[in-house]
């Protein structure tokens, strides 16, 4: 178990890390007036071309009725479109337009672009560092999610 400084040292560094890259992520969502979560919905549906509501509610962890005003603002906008399910009428597909596919590129290819420049003012041995420890954090936060989702879920 850590000890308090150490984890309020680890938990400070972890925020400067996120809040640096915050006004590029800001800029992205003010020039296009999305919020975060309208953000994360397009990503989401990057990976999930044609998630239904509750497969995309599912996915980010909101309900029903907030991930529809999500996607209708979407749909508004004409960074998304839905279509009908062919197996099931009952069942809305949701999908990336063109335009939604290419602000969600544009979004990943600065952000790439951005830890690139970072990545390029360590050393290699300093890479392979920042490599390592992002993987086995990103090992433990998956298992704490998963270990949260079954013990918050009415049958866990």
């Amino acid at each position: 178990m850590l000890d308090e400084a150490r984890l309020a040292h680890i938990a400070q560094l972890y925020g400067r890390a996120v809040a640096a890259a915050d006004p590029l992520r800001v800029g992205q969502w003010h020039e296009r007036d999305l919020t975060t979560q309208q953000l994360r919905l397009l990503l989401c549906l990057r990976s999930n071309e044609g998630a239904s509501l509750g497969e995309l509610a599912s996915a980010l962890g909101v309900s029903a009725p907030t991930m529809s005003g999500l996607v209708d603002r979407l749909v508004r906008q004409g960074l998304v479109r839905r279509s009908d399910d062919e197996a099931d009428r009952r069942v809305v597909r949701h999908h990336l337009t063109p335009e939604g596919q290419a602000l969600v590129g544009e979004v990943a290819r600065i952000g790439r672009a951005w830890i690139e420049r970072v990545l390029d003012r360590l050393t290699p041995e300093e890479v392979d560092a920042v490599e390592r420890g992002l993987a086995l954090f990103v090992e433990a936060a998956e298992q704490e999610k998963e270990t949260y989702e079954r013990t918050a879920s009415p049958g866990g």
